[in-house]
């Protein structure tokens, strides 16, 4: 049988635990009639972490893994099904927290980095594919966002922007988490779209939110470094882990970035959130800046209590916020920071306060039951991935607000 040669391009999509290759389009240089998914094996070659080996510090190594292929079909250039014969066919493959990830996250570092290599081997049991193991280009659920570069106060940022379909006056800011930072670093293997595809920052754009709050702006900036950096050269970073301060080196900067944007756009109301070191910064921004922007919603915000003074909760008190975090977080301890701060804050007769705490982080779409422990009903995310309630819209205080209502509510 001649070799049938061949190229794919690749899709990256954003789900609660972070990003997976769903599905690949394969363009070949000869036309054929039939394809299936049981004619079909995918190995997928890739850099990654292996946490099986604690006791070596989690290495980063190279494996191949087989892919679960969901559905294949012959399509058009597009990927639209067609019958007949065509030189393209589609290839759906299952992702989940275990399979399909494209990127590297190490525990030295603590970034998400795009893995190298990341390729995927595509053999058939009819044809003798000779198709390039890597993608020839790639497509991702971030292409919503428009992907900026600009220097603020000195520091140069890369940054997704979003438009709404409808006029809109509110801003809705989002501050990644530690892992999705590092372009400082990692010049060549991070950019905006894994801060918008780490966290499913994708959903914001999407009709639940949307809708719930009449429309929203989204800028989702990505930290050179990660914004609890007090001097911009990860200096408080350890082995241990970061040394948190009150101080970020990057507050003025994104500051400016935010209001830059907030001009552009014409802003009438700038709401701001973040998730750990992007709590953090989101907690920062309260503490520099108060009431300047509307409304703060830290997701297991990283910011010591102990780093708060009291000025600082005399400020803090007239902020809208909502706080969101799950009590067995085993990263961000609720107890050394959010728990006591919210204490302080009702003493202080906080305003507009609201508070979420849930017991565990489960995947409350069952999505992926079949990874589920027997022991509970639903599959078990970290507690510190408290952002995951709040992208899928599962956010209620114990006041008995929903979290997009309230956003709503201070948009007006």
């Amino acid at each position: 049988m001649d070799n049938i040669n061949g190229y794919y391009d690749m899709h990256i999509c954003g789900r609660d635990y972070g990003a997976g290759v769903d599905s690949i389009l394969v363009h070949l240089d000869v036309p054929i009639g039939w394809i299936t998914k049981d004619d079909l094996t995918i190995t997928e070659t890739k850099q990654f972490t292996n946490f099986l080996k604690p006791e070596e510090g989690f290495p980063i190594e190279i494996g191949s893994f087989s892919r679960t292929i969901k559905k294949a079909f012959i399509c058009d250039e597009m990927g639209k099904e067609v019958e007949g014969l065509s030189k393209c066919f589609k290839v759906e493959m299952n992702v989940d927290p275990m399979e399909g990830s494209p990127y590297l996250f190490s525990m030295k570092t603590q970034y998400n980095t795009f893995a190298q290599p990341y390729q995927l081997d595509i053999k058939s049991k009819q044809y003798n594919f000779s198709i390039c193991s890597k993608a020839k280009s790639i497509t991702s659920d971030a292409d919503v966002f428009e992907i900026r570069k600009g220097e603020f106060s000195s520091v140069s940022y890369e940054y997704a922007t979003y438009k709404p379909k409808n006029e809109s006056k509110l801003l809705f800011v989002w501050l990644h988490g530690l892992g999705e930072g590092g372009k400082l670093n990692f010049p060549e293997l991070t950019d905006p779209t894994i801060t918008v595809l780490g966290n499913r920052v994708t959903s914001l754009t999407k009709d639940v939110f949307q809708t719930a709050v009449d429309g929203a702006f989204i800028l989702a900036p990505q930290c050179p470094t990660y914004w609890m950096d007090e001097t911009g050269d990860c200096k408080n970073f350890t082995g241990l882990g970061i040394k948190a301060t009150r101080n970020s080196y990057y507050t003025e900067s994104l500051v400016q970035l935010i209001d830059t944007y907030a001009q552009e756009i014409g802003a009438e109301k700038i709401i701001i959130a973040g998730c750990s070191n992007g709590g953090y910064m989101t907690m920062n921004l309260a503490m520099n800046y108060g009431t300047k922007y509307d409304a703060y919603i830290p997701i297991c915000e990283a910011m010591p209590d102990s780093e708060i003074t009291d000025a600082d909760i005399d400020l803090l008190k007239d902020c809208p916020m909502y706080f969101i975090y799950s009590q067995d977080d085993p990263i961000v301890i609720p107890a050394i920071h959010e728990e006591p701060t919210i204490q302080r804050l009702k003493n202080r007769g906080a305003k507009n306060l609201e508070v979420s705490v849930s017991d565990h982080v489960y995947d409350l779409s069952d999505e992926y039951s079949y990874l589920k422990n027997e022991a509970d009903l639903h599959y078990l995310y970290n507690g510190h991935w408290s952002w995951i309630y709040f992208f899928n819209n599962q956010v209620i205080s114990s006041n008995k607000i929903n979290c997009f209502d309230w956003i709503r509510s201070l948009s007006k």
